[in-house]
C-alpha cells in the first residue's frame, strides 16, 4: 500500500464515530443472525428419520 492510500485509510479510521468493526454488509448479516437466533425448536416435537436409500435429484424430461 502506498503512502497516500495508507494516509487516507488512517484518516478514515481516525475520523470514525462508530466503534463497530468494519465488515462488509454487517447490518444484513446481523439481521440474518437475529432471525436464526429467534428460531425455537421444541425437542419434544423432533423425531429421528431413517432413510432406506440415498436421495437422488429428480430427472426432468
Amino acid at each position: 500500500m502506498n503512502n497516500a492510500r495508507w494516509l487516507s485509510a488512517y484518516e478514515q479510521l481516525k475520523n470514525r464515530t462508530d466503534d463497530t468493526p468494519f465488515v462488509k454488509e454487517l447490518r444484513e448479516k446481523e439481521k440474518k443472525l437475529a432471525y436464526l437466533e429467534s428460531i425455537s425448536i421444541d425437542p419434544e416435537t423432533v423425531r429421528v428419520a431413517h432413510l432406506d436409500q440415498a436421495a437422488f435429484p429428480r430427472i426432468r424430461r
